[in-house]
């Protein structure tokens, strides 16, 4: 008889194979994983003779790493890998033994009882385009040199810019030629560049299916690791220039405080060694001010390898005015229709691909969950799950959460809403204020801690509303801070910024995974990518802001949770479910569980109330408390520091 799935969904909640609805605090491990263990720095100019093994870190270290998350109350990894990673050596040619190191870990996981989900990771598109992700044979392959792309615009590097790189600038590169144009043909090359051939293969189909099935041959891989629980899909897809109105015009879609932008056809010539304009901007209180005006200067043949030129240009996007010799934009909203109507990205293009992504790894692993990022502009394609009645909970909660969702998509019961939230005026600015924010789509200011935490909270009911329409569970995968923040060296404001987060994330009961825990970091290089520094761990320091993220919690719930909160302020956790009924003889692992951490209590933790029947068992050792509910009924609990020796 087949063994049932560790995890599963249902009533939009991850429930475990006891029935309990689970709700996760983990980590990113590690963003140091984006780049080979060979190389230091951005490395773009690397070759494909590269090597993954020791991201995260080694095997002799993995002990040590692993234990440690597990004492902050880690339950579940999202494990970064790229595409890179897996298939650098060329189309077809997998790296065995970097997935051999891969299993070695997994298995080691499971004894430690920390769950994986793998996270094929990109960030515009590749090392070579300003980030990281596929490997350098998918630009080759479309007729890229990727020694030229800088000089002629169509990508910058933290590398190649130097001095003159600016601060999280590099999401400037979804605007530039080289990325803009590998995600169009990923998701779009049918339609937009009909004819483009890979080796007689369409150039969507190509790269696409090599995606998908560097993926399954890494399921296949560690086919027989408990420790993991599913995939994701692709971290934060972006649309290239599908979507697009206007050809000739800077792209709304801009997300960074400053650098330089070019217009997407003043990248297609530019690209193509014809020149073009760039203008350097900053981002003040009105909005986007430019600063000028740049030249890329023409380049001989442009970025093309011989025999190849631009898709676009081939297309009929533009073309070469044969009385000026000059370039002229053609047909500006060409990337604005699809199918004889207006471009939906979400739904013509990327859902597709992840419908086709799970199909092809849910094969052979059809107990895993796979977590569906949406864009980074915080748009999701809707998937839809049938509302089951298959865990602890009773009817009146089935009413009030709308009963069943009808049309449901096949796979929409293995489906996880996987969302990213930043407080972007933090992120961006590296400055942190507990009186002052501003929410990134009203631009409302939020004056007062208390006016803070509920912007905090109201942000992320935003992001959460396209998940709860379709009836999939939310999940956070990635939050953070930056630890490079002005005046503190003591962490005590990425601390307090870390709390007011997880305020937010304990009121509406969502499960969450920090960027990132990576072993390399350090005071001088950060996270050694791009200039981030949003580890948690430090190799100087150890963890850093422990208490702003390592906060008690409720683990796994016999029931349904309804209310969860943390005072750090006077170390009050308070938790109220509708608990199922157990026996007595009920294992304490089997039935509800709260991590209790003993970096908020060093002079120990009670519990001051329990309003159920049942019992409790404290094991401070363990920073656990287990629950036994022997009657189905509304539960609460609080649980405070120890009188008359609690020091904050």
């Amino acid at each position: 008889m087949k063994s049932e799935p560790v995890f599963r969904t249902s009533c939009g909640r991850i429930i475990d194979s006891l029935g309990r609805v689970r709700i996760f605090r983990g980590m990113n491990v590690g963003g140091n994983s984006k780049l080979p263990k060979s190389l230091s720095g951005q490395g773009a100019s690397a070759t494909d003779d590269v090597s993954f093994i020791g991201r995260p870190f080694s095997e002799d270290a993995a002990d040590e790493h692993f234990a440690k998350l597990v004492s902050l109350g880690c339950t579940l990894i999202r494990w970064v890998i790229t595409w890179e990673a897996v298939e650098h050596s060329g189309p077809g040619i997998y790296d065995e033994e970097y997935l051999a190191y891969l299993r070695r870990l997994f298995k080691k996981a499971e004894t430690y009882g920390i769950s994986i989900f793998i996270d094929p990771h990109q960030d515009v598109w590749s090392r070579w385009t300003g980030g990281d992700g596929a490997p350098a044979w998918t630009l080759r392959a479309v007729g890229m040199d990727i020694s030229k792309l800088e000089s002629c615009g169509a990508a910058f590097t933290r590398d190649g810019q130097k001095d003159a790189y600016k601060e999280m600038s590099w999401p400037l590169n979804y605007q530039r030629y080289a990325c803009a144009t590998l995600f169009t043909l990923f998701w779009g090359g049918d339609v937009f560049a009909p004819g483009f051939m890979i080796d007689g293969t369409p150039v969507q189909q190509y790269l696409q299916q090599h995606y998908i099935d560097a993926m399954y041959h890494v399921a296949r891989r560690i086919k027989d690791c408990r420790a993991v629980i599913g995939f994701g899909i692709m971290n934060e897809p972006h649309s290239g220039y599908i979507g697009l109105q206007d050809l000739s015009v800077r792209d709304p879609r801009i997300i960074a405080r400053g650098g330089v932008y070019m217009t997407p056809f003043a990248g297609m010539t530019a690209a193509s060694g014809y020149g073009g304009e760039c203008r350097p901007f900053t981002v003040g209180p009105t909005g986007l001010v430019t600063l000028g005006k740049n030249v890329v200067p023409p380049v001989s043949g442009g970025i093309f390898l011989r025999g190849y030129s631009c898709p676009w240009r081939n297309a009929g996007v533009w073309k070469i005015d044969t009385a000026t010799g000059k370039p002229v934009l053609c047909r500006r909203d060409y990337f604005a229709t699809a199918y004889g109507r207006s471009v939906d990205f979400l739904h013509d293009f990327l859902k597709p691909f992840q419908e086709q992504f799970i199909k092809t790894l849910a094969k052979k692993h059809r107990d895993y969950l796979f977590f569906i990022d949406g864009t980074i502009h915080g748009e999701y394609p809707l998937w839809r799950c049938s509302v089951g009645n298959d865990i602890y909970q009773p009817s009146s909660v089935i009413e009030r959460e709308g009963g069943v969702v009808s049309d449901s998509d096949e796979y929409g019961a293995q489906t996880v809403c996987s969302f990213h939230w930043y407080d972007g005026l933090t992120l961006a600015s590296k400055k942190w204020n507990a009186l002052f924010t501003m929410d990134p789509v009203s631009f409302k200011p939020a004056i007062g801690k208390a006016h803070v935490q509920k912007c905090f909270t109201e942000q992320l009911e935003r992001v959460c509303c396209q998940g709860k329409k379709g009836g999939i569970p939310l999940f956070a995968s990635e939050t953070g801070v930056p630890f490079d923040l002005e005046k503190d060296s003591e962490y005590e404001k990425a601390e307090e910024a870390l709390s007011m987060y997880y305020n937010s994330f304990d009121e509406l009961l969502l499960s969450c995974t920090l960027w990132n825990y990576n072993p390399d970091n350090t005071s001088d290089d950060g996270d050694v990518w791009n200039g981030e520094n949003l580890s948690v761990f430090s190799s100087e320091s150890g963890i850093r802001a422990v208490k702003g993220f390592c906060r008690p919690y409720a683990m796994a719930v016999a029931g349904v949770p309804c209310r969860m909160s943390f005072s750090q302020d006077e170390g009050v956790f308070e938790f109220e479910w509708e608990a199922s009924a157990l026996s007595p003889q009920t294992q304490l692992e089997q039935g509800t569980v709260i991590f209790v951490p003993s970096c908020q209590y060093p002079y120990g933790w009670m519990v001051e109330c329990f309003d159920g029947v049942g019992t409790i068992t404290e094991r401070p050792e363990e920073q656990r408390l287990y629950i036994i509910t022997v009657c189905a009924r509304r539960c609460f609990l609080r649980i405070v520091p120890k009188k008359d020796n609690y020091s904050k």
